[in-house]
């Protein structure tokens, strides 16, 4: 888990530990992680083609420079 996650989870804990009493519950995790998977994704998909494009790009000036 890098920093930032590890800083966002934490934040997101004790968010719920305040407004549920320090009772948080189990669907509301499942639920935070759902929508983050779907939210990175979606980011994947809509950089992918053009990071391929690019990749392509730059294999065929590496073979017409070399």
């Amino acid at each position: 888990m890098s920093t930032t996650r590890a800083i966002e989870y934490r934040i997101i804990q004790e968010i719920l530990r305040r407004r549920d009493g320090g009772q948080h519950k189990p669907i509301v995790e499942g639920l935070i992680l759902t929508i983050s998977v779907v939210a990175c994704l979606a980011l994947l998909a809509a950089f992918l083609p053009g990071l391929l494009w690019l990749a392509l790009l730059g294999a065929f000036v590496l073979i017409l420079g070399g």
